[in-house]
């Protein structure tokens, strides 16, 4: 819940500043069927989300499985950018553990990653569109 109070908007803060606390989430059609409660559960979590890529400050997008697999497939990760945008940090959680990147030609290599992720998925209002159609 912390996590999602984040991305509440701040109205003191205009959405076009670069403070602004913004989300893209990339994810895979894959996910959208995979069972992981009762169907009213799944039905919840599928509004949530739909109700969260209509904000301003969310973006969410769905690769398709008609893409096949990604330049990223099985792998996922996270691209935290800070407000001050100096170190740009990867996170990657694992099973047992979680690590931070700071790497700079790993950053990099992984940011060319994300924009192939991002070319390769719908747009934030067809995926929307898959969203709601899951949970009819």
């Amino acid at each position: 819940m912390t996590r999602q109070q984040i991305l509440e908007p701040d109205e003191s803060v205009p959405l076009d500043q670069e403070n602004a606390t913004r989300l893209w989430a990339i994810i895979d059609e894959s996910v959208l069927n995979r069972i992981a409660g009762s169907p009213e559960i799944m039905k919840a979590q599928f509004g949530r989300l739909a109700e969260m890529a209509r904000r301003p400050n969310v973006t969410i997008q769905i690769i398709p499985n008609a893409e096949g697999p990604t330049c990223a497939f099985g792998r996922a990760f996270s691209v935290l950018i800070p407000r001050n945008k100096n170190s740009t940090v990867l996170y990657f959680e694992d099973v047992d553990a979680a690590r931070y990147v700071r790497d700079r030609d790993e950053v990099s290599r992984y940011m060319l990653i994300f924009d192939h992720l991002r070319a390769c998925a719908l747009n934030d209002r067809q995926s929307i569109d898959l969203i709601r159609e899951v949970t009819k």
